[in-house]
């Protein structure tokens, strides 16, 4: 029972991370990490240059790791 406690307030501690981003941070990583599309082809979707979407993965992923860092 622990264990699936364990998960749902990692999960409601990642979901509350990523809140914490902007839209377009939000939709990289949605799109990216857990859609499982290439930079091209979000790229592509959202019509914005790659560099633009390698640029809001980056700077989204720093600050969930400074978001997750401060709950622990």
């Amino acid at each position: 029972m622990s264990d699936e406690s364990d998960r749902t307030l990692a999960a409601m501690i990642v979901y509350e991370a990523l809140q914490g981003l902007s839209p377009e941070q939000r939709e990289a990583i949605q799109q990216t990490y857990l859609r499982d599309r290439t930079v091209n082809e979000v790229a592509a979707t959202l019509g914005v240059p790659p560099g633009t979407i390698k640029s809001r993965i980056h700077h989204a992923v720093r600050a969930l790791r400074r978001a997750l860092r401060e709950r622990g």
